[in-house]
């Protein structure tokens, strides 16, 4: 089965929003962060 993982700045809420199946599954204002928890959902 293929997930599809996306995810986007909201300027609003000053956060990074991951989503996986168009669900919020993560949030974070730091980048580096951002890309660890993307690192680690695409594993």
């Amino acid at each position: 089965m293929i997930k599809i993982i996306s995810y986007y700045f909201d300027e609003e809420l000053e956060v990074f929003v991951i989503t996986r199946d168009n669900e919020v599954v993560f949030t974070t204002g730091d980048e580096q962060e951002l890309f660890q928890v993307l690192d680690d959902l695409l594993a």
